[in-house]
């Protein structure tokens, strides 16, 4: 049997995206801080700003929360994959395995279905319309960003996965 591979999130990331979220938090609160002194009539704009000003707070928690928590972003074992960003999908159920380069150079690595449908049937709401709209895109249902990837390069993780799947697929697992 062989020992699952369990690659972790990067923490500075996740505090990076969740800084920059607070720097446009405080611009847009403060914006509308600044709206509500003024004598002038009031407008839809600050209350836009403030609209955008508490979403970015809110994701600003949320990406604090993810470096302080630290999940695991990919395991893979005998019977699969699961993790953070990757919904749990047997081996039977990957139709390929492969490293995706997007339009700005950023690297992922993508696990195509034979069935997304019905891999889509067991998923929340928002996992379903980035399972359907990363399929759609690249033709790869689940799609995991090296950037978060904690010490491990996708080009390592794919040709592990594949192994792994043929593995399992073939029945050669211990």
């Amino acid at each position: 049997m062989t020992p699952p591979i369990l690659v972790q999130t990067r923490r500075s990331r996740s505090l990076m995206i969740a800084g920059s979220f607070a720097v446009l938090a405080v611009f847009c609160l403060g914006f509308f801080g600044l709206a509500l002194t003024r004598a002038a009539p009031l407008d839809a704009l600050p209350f836009v700003t403030f609209a955008v000003g508490v979403g970015c707070a809110a994701l600003t928690f949320y990406f604090v929360g993810v470096a302080l928590r630290a999940p695991m972003a990919l395991r893979m074992d005998q019977n699969g994959i699961s993790g953070y960003y990757a919904e749990p999908a047997e081996w039977a159920e990957i139709k390929d395995i492969g490293v995706i380069t997007g339009q700005k150079g950023h690297r992922f690595l993508g696990f195509a279905l034979h069935d997304p449908i019905a891999f889509r049937d067991r998923q929340t709401a928002w996992r379903r319309l980035t399972s359907w709209s990363s399929g759609r895109s690249s033709g790869y249902h689940i799609v995991i960003p090296e950037l978060i990837l904690k010490d491990r390069s996708v080009d390592d993780l794919a040709a592990e996965a594949n192994a792994l799947r043929k593995a399992a697929v073939h029945g050669d697992v211990n």
